[in-house]
């Protein structure tokens, strides 16, 4: 039965482990998951702990039993050697249960951080989106009024930056190696084609 609790701790803790590792998406879930699972292993500490009091307890009364009824030396250190083994698996169990619960504390603080990074994102989003709203009919209205101005056709199937402007009367291909060519050189360059 102390096997059994002693495995359904480990095995509700490793859940919880698989649970933080693998549920970045979703925290709301994988807080309340782990809070559950801290109930569950709070739960198996404590009926492990009961059932090891329990276990303890017999074992003093069987060596009182045998002592009092002067049984062979041999029986009560077995009994005793079995209480001892019995107090250091609660104190292994015991270390265990703290240190799981330190990791799911950590790991609780963690996923509130990442809660607050993510709102913190998701507003800046907003914002951003909002501005872009605000900001999308002026780059339009600039688009067009440099359309109109300068009727450049780009080529985008070169390396550089390459295309022709057409005038009603003329049309001038340029191609300039933007390698070798500033992006001022380049707008330099351009507006002197279209002077």
């Amino acid at each position: 039965n102390n096997t059994q609790s002693f495995s359904d701790t480990v095995a509700a803790i490793k859940e919880a482990i698989f649970l933080l590792q693998t549920d970045s998406n979703n925290e709301f879930t994988s807080i309340n998951n782990i809070k559950s699972l801290r109930d569950q292993i709070t739960l198996n500490y404590e009926q492990t702990q009961q059932n090891l009091t329990n276990k303890i307890k017999e074992l003093e009364q069987n060596i009182n039993l045998l002592e009092q009824k002067n049984t062979t030396k041999e029986t009560v250190e077995n009994q005793k050697y079995q209480y001892q083994e019995l107090l250091q698996l609660k104190k292994h169990l015991e270390d265990n249960i703290h240190f799981f619960e330190n990791k799911i504390k950590q790991s609780l603080n963690n996923l509130q951080q990442i809660k607050k990074e993510k709102e913190m994102i998701q507003q800046k989003e907003i914002q951003m989106s909002q501005e872009a709203v605000l900001i999308h009919p002026k780059i339009k209205r600039t688009l067009t009024l440099y359309h109109h101005v300068a009727p450049i056709k780009w080529d985008f199937s070169t390396d550089g930056a390459a295309g022709y402007i057409a005038f009603p009367n003329a049309v001038h291909n340029f191609n300039f190696n933007v390698q070798s060519n500033t992006e001022f050189d380049i707008a330099n360059q351009l507006w002197d084609l279209l002077n």
